[in-house]
């Protein structure tokens, strides 16, 4: 993929998020995830990166 349709992604999912339409956001995340957050442990697939939110 280009950066640029990375790019739209990536927007799409936080319009997604931002409309409350979670479902849609998580069709634009990889299910393979892995988040970070200092001071927590590793947050595997997409409903673990949601859970920290």
């Amino acid at each position: 993929m280009s950066l640029a349709h990375n790019k739209s992604t990536v927007l799409q999912a936080y319009k997604a998020f931002d409309l409350g339409d979670i479902e849609q956001g998580k069709r634009l995340v990889s299910p393979n995830i892995i988040g970070c957050v200092m001071g927590s442990h590793k947050l595997e697939g997409v409903d673990a990166f949601l859970s920290m939110h």
